[in-house]
């Protein structure tokens, strides 16, 4: 993926009156539905394959790799739609934030092997476990990383992501993210990434997992995180595709990991101002 942001909020503001339009649309039918699953909101907007994607995968591994890793293969309208949405807002907000935990995890990679010759990295809710694979990269060899997911399909795609990328350096485990002491086992982190689960817990469940990493961790041990904020989107991510999260402010998510006990903490915000990207220290 190129590494420079992307900031264009043209296709945003060109869309919103249709988008909003189509929203209220929506909550009449969920109205209607009575809290019912509804498969198809309209053919013109399952019909186009990012958005099909997004819906059937939201708040898991597939949304999100939809959006990395979206490429045009389509022609005609189709294509012209797909190609319109993925250039929303939110995509190029969640593509600036993979950016963004990239180059902070490659930047703690470096000071890791500096440090201790080697960089251990822990991913809770790791998904397919790509930003870690693309910091990695040019230090095969002297990463070590634990993958530890509660979705078996998403260390399927882990595994194959692996492969695809030459990592054999890994481990994956199916357990509890919440609960990090009854999966890592002996593994030591210098690192621990979770980028996306925060944004589904609560301030208690958050301050809850930090003190259960900070019970087995070593001290200075690197926190790379991350969290969305309210947006102008918000809405259409709710609405038209399904996927629920607990939105924090800028304000509100920094308060909340300085009061978790971390320290030296640096905070960095992508263009949109939709995700803001955390590195702290336990």
């Amino acid at each position: 993926m190129d590494q420079k942001f992307e900031h264009n909020p043209l296709p945003y503001v060109l869309t919103w009156p249709f988008l909003w339009i189509f929203i209220q649309w929506i909550r009449i039918k969920k109205v209607f539905y009575g809290g019912r699953k509804i498969k198809t909101y309209s053919f013109i907007w399952d019909g186009i394959p990012s958005v099909k994607r997004m819906r059937e995968g939201a708040a898991r591994w597939p949304a999100l790799d939809a959006i990395y890793n979206w490429r045009p293969t389509r022609r005609g309208l189709v294509g012209f739609m797909d190609s319109y949405y993925m250039h929303g807002r939110s995509c190029q907000a969640l593509r600036n934030r993979y950016r963004l935990v990239v180059r902070t995890t490659t930047n703690e990679i470096v000071a890791s092997v500096r440090k201790y010759k080697e960089a251990r990295i822990l991913s809770l809710a790791a998904g397919t476990c790509q930003s870690v694979f693309e910091a990695s990269k040019d230090n095969v060899g002297k990463v070590k990383i634990l993958a530890v997911d509660t979705d078996k399909s998403a260390i399927a795609a882990s595994k194959e992501l692996a492969r695809k990328n030459g990592v054999d350096a890994i481990y994956w485990k199916l357990g509890d993210v919440l609960n990090p002491k009854d999966v890592i086992g002996n593994f030591k982190p210098t690192i621990v990434e979770v980028v996306g689960l925060f944004d589904y817990l609560s301030d208690k469940e958050i301050k809850d997992l930090i003190r259960r990493l900070t019970q087995i961790v070593a001290r200075g041990t690197v926190l790379i995180s991350a969290h969305i904020h309210p947006n102008q989107e918000s809405l259409v991510i709710k609405e038209l595709l399904d996927w629920e999260m607990n939105y924090r402010t800028k304000k509100d998510f920094k308060s909340l990991i300085l009061a978790s006990g971390l320290v030296n903490c640096q905070f960095q915000t992508e263009p949109h101002g939709a995700f803001t990207v955390v590195r702290g220290e336990f």
